[in-house]
């Protein structure tokens, strides 16, 4: 099954988007409200400068990975807990969901700061800024009632992918693709947490991760040639007409949409084969059986829903299902 496919069934749970953009390899998703640091560190200002290296960035300091995560998916996290009722909170969706946004600032802090605590990554400055403000911007106003993956995509942003950038170079030791230098992957076994940098491996060649690797998506790494899939521990050749499968197989710019990288995702009534090929507050309709659909507004309580419709959430709240049997949409943390 290929990756764009396992993340159509991801969907049906509501999870694509953290999935394929924060998954962690290794970890299960953990509450991590803060940032943790040591005793002896002090919180980090991601304004302070810190020793230069080359262009803008410059060394990442002990701490700045974790309190980057929290300005920016912890504050996510935070605004969006803030919309959820007492009901909201007691139900096992509630967790599932939250579970899934902590494990993702988990995985983004405590990847970022194994690899800074060994002076392997960089840390551009403005564009930090320009990143946090982004989610500031988005944060603004009252979250409540908008597509609660919405904030999610914004990390997917150019700015926000350079934010931090790898200075391992060709066959240096990594743990993880961001600590390699531009154009490089961090080449693992699964078994062992350290990993190689090398050139991203051509359609043939051997392809993997380290144990434990965090896939974040900061600077521009490919696992196998573009289009191509790491399957078995080797890269296999593109599918007719496809050249991505996920969003980080593109340039900072752009998404995967249908196998291609596009400016932007479908809007309702373009062709989709899943629901990341549809922008946010969207889902792809199609048959089970079919081979694409088109991209569907998500309904408002209490429209008729199908809780595992493959095409993605097709409530902006929840899916559920009354005791006659039918589902309906009904509102979830504030939207609905």
């Amino acid at each position: 099954m290929n990756a764009r496919r396992i993340f159509a069934l991801l969907a049906v749970t509501g999870l694509a988007t953290f999935a394929t953009t924060w998954a962690c390899s290794s970890a299960s998703p953990t509450t991590l409200a803060d940032p943790q640091l040591d005793a002896s560190q002090t919180t980090p200002d991601v304004d302070a400068k810190t020793p230069e290296v080359d262009g803008s960035a410059s060394f990442a300091s002990a701490g700045t990975g974790a309190t980057f995560c929290a300005k920016t998916l912890g504050a996510m996290i935070a605004a969006t807990d803030a919309c959820c009722s007492a009901t909201d909170k007691a139900s096992s969706y509630y967790k599932q969901l939250f579970d899934a946004y902590r494990g993702a600032q988990q995985a983004c802090s405590s990847g970022l700061e194994a690899g800074i605590g060994k002076a392997r990554v960089t840390y551009d400055q403005a564009a930090a800024q320009a990143c946090i403000a982004s989610f500031d911007a988005a944060l603004g106003s009252s979250v409540c009632g908008k597509d609660l993956f919405f904030a999610l995509d914004l990390l997917s942003a150019p700015a926000c992918r350079k934010v931090f950038g790898g200075t391992v170079a060709a066959g240096g030791t990594c743990g993880a693709d961001f600590e390699c230098q531009a154009d490089l992957t961090c080449l693992g076994d699964g078994k062992s947490p350290d990993g190689t940098c090398v050139a991203t491996p051509a359609v043939g060649a051997k392809c993997g991760i380290p144990k434990g690797a965090a896939n974040l998506q900061f600077g521009a790494h490919r696992t196998c040639a573009l289009g191509s899939d790491c399957r078995a521990g080797v890269c296999v050749a593109p599918r007719a007409g496809f050249e991505c499968d996920l969003d980080r197989d593109c340039d900072a710019d752009k998404k995967c949409v249908l196998g291609k990288c596009a400016t932007a995702r479908g809007q309702g009534g373009a062709t989709c084969e899943i629901r990341d090929d549809c922008d946010l507050g969207f889902y792809c309709d199609r048959d089970v059986d079919a081979g694409s659909g088109t991209c569907a507004p998500r309904g408002a309580a209490p429209t008729t829903c199908n809780p595992n419709f493959p095409g993605g959430p097709q409530c902006h709240g929840r899916c559920i299902r009354g005791d006659a049997g039918a589902a309906s949409c009904v509102t979830f943390c504030g939207a609905g």
